[in-house]
């Protein structure tokens, strides 16, 4: 089974449960086993820049690249373009 996320070199790739490609989807962070929104932070930034919860994949299933809080465990969701959940 492929991996929700992909990092191909520099950037990681939605994608469904099948292994295809979400373009346009997004993917929103909860802090663990909670409806309680978790920031993610943009890459490089040692967590100073955050880009809130929730990350948009572009017209290639591109997600842009970011940091996600250490020792802390996340809640993840997956949607297409159509907001189906995934």
């Amino acid at each position: 089974m492929l991996s929700r996320m992909e990092n191909p070199i520099n950037g990681y790739l939605l994608r469904d449960k099948k292994g295809n490609q979400l373009p346009g989807g997004r993917l929103e962070f909860f802090e663990d086993d909670t409806d309680t929104p978790a920031n993610v932070y943009d890459a490089g930034t040692d967590l100073s820049v955050s880009l809130g919860n929730t990350l948009y994949a572009d017209a290639y299933g591109l997600l842009p690249d970011f940091e996600l809080t250490p020792n802390q465990d996340y809640k993840i969701l997956a949607y297409d373009a159509d907001g189906a959940f995934q």
